[in-house]
């Protein structure tokens, strides 16, 4: 959004192919994007389909009495807990208002020759189309659409995985809640878009686990019926309304090269963050803003010069380890508060 106010853009966005409900967090540092982006309003004046206040976090994490957080004290005020397909499709609604090009369809091609990429793709009808373009960004989350096109290798720090579901809940408004155990740690949240509905995830690692056995709808359910203790703090009664969402992947990963001669990744095609941060969404929106204020700047895709490129390269490279090296101290920090589970193979690992 920030680049067609200098630049022609094309955005290729291939159609989400999950709609199940899915409630992810977004942090409150993300109203200053939106109010830079001007779009606060349609953000604020959004459905409840779509995304509820955040009024708070609940976690037992390195002990047995529960720690609260809440947005009144945060300068930048309440998140939101969103149902992720439903806001990124009013957030691409909200983007087809811009002055740039908006194109469902699917990547086939990538080439670059004499410094211009040839970009082959099919529209959603199937209709193949060819382009030129000076710049790509790769945008397209863990799916890293360039990565096996232009010969990537994606670093895994972990293996986490997550197992969710959704029940019903039985109050109006509920706070958010984390809960670790000896094999990972429990999430769960309102989820929007779902009326009465609880957002409940397991996250471990994918060895610790039997890959036959989280594959049937009734895992998450049967695991917490043999964790009491852990089924009284989500606060969950009965498990009516029970549906299985699936697994997901939710390793700390990076691409081992983040862009090079006129094409970046940003967000999480450049680098994935353990959903423990909250900083996925947000993550992806500053990377985006900070890359294309630095593209504007150097505008070296208008007056192609070395010197220009350089300068925007190094400032890319620079924001990219900066937000690299403070979520690893985070996530360190964070999982060296839990020391209930020593001799544990998921927790020795971080």
């Amino acid at each position: 959004m920030f680049l067609c106010r200098q630049y022609s853009v094309l955005v290729l966005n291939k159609p989400e192919s999950n709609s199940q409900p899915w409630a992810e967090s977004l942090v409150s540092p993300s109203h200053r994007i939106f109010r830079e982006l001007g779009i606060s309003d349609q953000i604020n004046n959004l459905e409840k389909d779509c995304c509820i206040p955040s009024i708070g976090i609940k976690s037992y994490w390195g002990n047995e009495t529960p720690a609260y957080s809440d947005a009144f004290r945060n300068p930048d005020g309440e998140g939101w807990t969103i149902n992720k397909p439903v806001f990124i499709r009013r957030l691409q609604q909200i983007t087809r208002t811009f002055p740039m090009r908006f194109q469902e369809g699917t990547l086939i091609t990538v080439k670059n020759e004499s410094s211009q990429w040839k970009i082959g793709f099919s529209d959603q009808y199937g209709n193949e189309e060819r382009v030129t373009a000076k710049f790509i960004i790769d945008a397209s989350g863990r799916a890293n659409i360039l990565r096996k096109k232009l010969h990537l290798h994606r670093i895994r720090k972990d293996e986490l995985i997550c197992i969710s579901a959704s029940v019903e809940r039985f109050k109006e408004q509920c706070l958010s809640t984390i809960i670790s155990d000896e094999n990972g740690w429990w999430y769960s949240c309102p989820l929007p878009g779902k009326k009465n509905a609880m957002l409940i995830s397991y996250y471990t690692d994918a060895d610790l686990v039997d890959k036959k056995a989280i594959q049937d709808p009734v895992f998450i359910k049967q695991l917490l019926l043999s964790k009491k203790a852990i089924q009284n703090k989500l606060e969950i009664k009965e498990f009516n309304e029970y549906q299985y969402l699936g697994i997901r992947a939710a390793n700390t990963s990076k691409l081992n090269n983040i862009g090079e001669r006129n094409w970046i990744a940003i967000g999480d095609a450049a680098m994935s963050f353990d959903p423990l941060s909250s900083q996925g969404i947000y993550k992806a929106m500053v990377t985006a803003a900070q890359a294309s204020k630095l593209i504007i700047a150097a505008d070296f895709i208008n007056i192609p010069d070395i010197e220009r490129t350089n300068t925007f390269y190094d400032a890319f490279y620079k924001s990219a380890h900066n937000i690299w090296q403070r979520y690893r101290e985070h996530h360190y920090h964070f999982y060296y508060m839990e020391q209930r589970w020593k001799g544990s193979a998921f927790w020795d690992r971080r």
